[in-house]
């Protein structure tokens, strides 16, 4: 009913202006004049402020109606406020629109935002399909909304039916029918709000989909495979590490021994400044392969700098338990710690910005001694 509605106001503007004269820029309907006819007009900005007995058909860039149409109104336009009285149906096509005045029958909008203010009124039915919308006016009978975000403070006679991302009812809201709502997101109702007959909350497909039981498994499944497979991975990492580079590793956690501080401020260093060298290569054009071969050291490297930090933490953790004997399994103990820290919010983020802080201060500074 809304397609053809608009699809005809479409058809009908065309043919009608295709033969006016050039647009003006204001039209202007004063208020001491009535036509007694339909009313066809077009402009930048139009202002409808006296009587029209019969239909008014308006495309305009404003459009201000303030007078009394005894008739059908069909608006296509930027902008369009309605402050007077439309005795049968309105039909808007709009970018903005403000409802002040009272509508005899029916409204139906497709807009970006539409205010529909307490001083409104709308006789029968209202169907909207908007950005956003607010709605105030009393409408006398049934309420169609298909919007992304609605505000229902007015009276409605009847049923609201709403497809909406957010739906909210103030104090002032009185449904004397049923409310029936499509979201993926519960209603804001106020406890004073009055909705007669009950509401109904529909969640999407999706909702349903993503909230349901199974999905919730699957998630924490996929979560803890994540968790598992990043700790084999590091595990592998380090017992390469010690066994093709024992001698590198030792020099970094000699390093963190006596230089704690020093690594992690050298580690934050380097954080500021690799992006830095990267993007200069970057823009040189020439630079391309080597930033890119940088940005791949990078990463390996921040990979690697948390499992120098963890190992060196099992030195001091079970030093007095033959830890030369037995690095490898202590290895093992102090990264099966540190995964079971980090997933916990704030604390696990801390952790693996000093573990990668101090790996990669360590790494650099060992380096650097050693030359």
């Amino acid at each position: 009913m809304v397609l053809r509605s608009f699809l005809l106001v479409i058809l009908f503007f065309g043919t009608l202006f295709a033969q006016d004269d050039e647009e003006s820029d204001i039209v202007v309907l004063p208020s001491n004049v009535t036509v007694n006819n339909d009313y066809f007009v077009r402009g930048r900005t139009v202002e409808i402020s006296g009587t029209v007995n019969g239909d008014l058909y308006v495309l305009g860039g404003q459009v201000f109606i303030d007078g009394n149409v005894n008739g059908d109104v069909l608006v296509a336009a930027g902008s369009i406020e309605i402050s007077g009285n439309i005795a049968n149906d309105v039909r808007v096509l709009a970018g903005q629109a403000l409802i002040t005045g009272t509508i005899g029958r029916n409204l139906t909008a497709v807009t970006a935002t539409i205010d529909m203010s307490p001083a409104g009124f709308i006789g029968r039915n209202a169907v909207v399909v908007s950005g956003n919308t607010d709605l105030e006016s009393r409408v006398g009978n049934d309420v169609n909304l298909y919007t992304s975000s609605v505000r229902i403070s007015g009276q409605v006679g009847g049923k609201v039916s709403a497809y909406v991302g957010q739906l909210r009812l103030t104090s002032k809201a009185k449904i004397d029918g049923p409310l029936e709502y499509w979201s993926n997101k519960t209603a804001r109702i106020d406890p004073n709000a009055v909705v007669t007959e009950g509401v109904t909350h529909h969640p999407s497909f999706f909702y349903n989909f993503f909230h349901s039981k199974w999905m919730k498994r699957i998630k924490l499944g996929s979560k803890f495979a994540a968790l598992l497979m990043n700790f084999i991975y590091s595990l592998v990492i380090g017992l390469i590490l010690f066994r093709y580079f024992p001698q590198r590793v030792e020099r970094t956690v000699k390093t963190l021994d006596e230089k704690p501080f020093q690594s992690l401020v050298a580690g934050a260093v380097l954080i500021i400044l690799l992006p830095i060298i990267m993007l200069a290569l970057i823009i040189t054009i020439l630079g391309v392969p080597f930033a890119l071969t940088l940005l791949s050291l990078t990463v390996v490297g921040f990979y690697t700098a948390k499992i120098l930090s963890i190992f060196w933490l099992s030195t001091h953790i079970f030093r007095r338990l033959a830890f030369k004997k037995h690095q490898k399994l202590y290895f093992t103990f102090a990264l099966i710690i540190y995964f079971i820290l980090t997933p916990i919010p704030y604390l696990g983020a801390l952790i693996t910005g000093a573990a990668l802080l101090l790996g990669i201060g360590g790494a650099v500074l060992s380096k650097i001694e050693k030359s």
